[in-house]
């Protein structure tokens, strides 16, 4: 308790060395160690998460902080990013795997950099360079020459096997633009957890 006690009070005065007013702040100790002890405490908007030794003097080793968050706004785009990208992507491709067999999907399901250029052409309004567009040229241009497309008879290749592995190819795309939108707020690993 004793222990519990000065590490609480070594992240208070870190908080107020930091300008922060906790909402509210705990002491844990760390794994089976009652001398280092982990100190949280939250913000309006953030956690922050530091280390405190308790042996002698106090130590405090600067931890970082994450943004809080926020279930209203941004639950949605998450959900988006697990269920809609990744969930359908894998239904898709396993389908045109089915249909097309597994070397002629993956190779169109590759093409996904360039949906996202499209994408991101539209929805966010990035520029289209002339870069970006002999990047798409040639790997479309790959694609059609790696997966033997035009030497393949009609009969090994279906035309709805290649449009579900093109969709496979916009879904798999589409995490980057869902993630996009989020990476400004969040740390990638939290993104990553709610996600999976």
């Amino acid at each position: 308790v004793v222990q519990r006690e000065r590490a609480e009070a070594a992240g208070w005065e870190l908080a107020r060395q930091r300008q922060h007013q906790p909402l509210r702040l705990e002491a844990k100790p760390s794994f089976a160690n009652l001398i280092l002890w982990k100190v949280v405490y939250q913000t309006e908007h953030r956690y922050s998460v530091d280390a405190v030794r308790i042996l002698g003097d106090s130590k405090v080793y600067p931890g970082e902080s994450v943004a809080i968050l926020d279930i209203a706004r941004d639950l949605p785009w998450l959900v988006a990013m697990g269920a809609f990208t990744i969930g359908v992507f894998h239904v898709l491709w396993n389908v045109s795997v089915l249909l097309i067999g597994a070397a002629a999907a993956t190779v169109v399901q590759c093409n996904a950099p360039i949906f996202v250029t499209f994408m991101a052409w539209i929805v966010f309004k990035e520029a289209l360079t002339g870069r970006k567009i002999a990047a798409i040229a040639l790997s479309v241009a790959g694609t059609v020459l790696i997966s033997g497309i035009l030497g393949m008879s009609t009969a090994q290749l279906s035309g709805l096997g290649v449009i579900t592995a093109l969709a496979s190819a916009i879904f798999y795309g589409s995490f980057s633009l869902f993630g996009k939108k989020l990476t400004g707020d969040y740390d990638p690993w939290t993104i990553l957890l709610y996600v999976f």
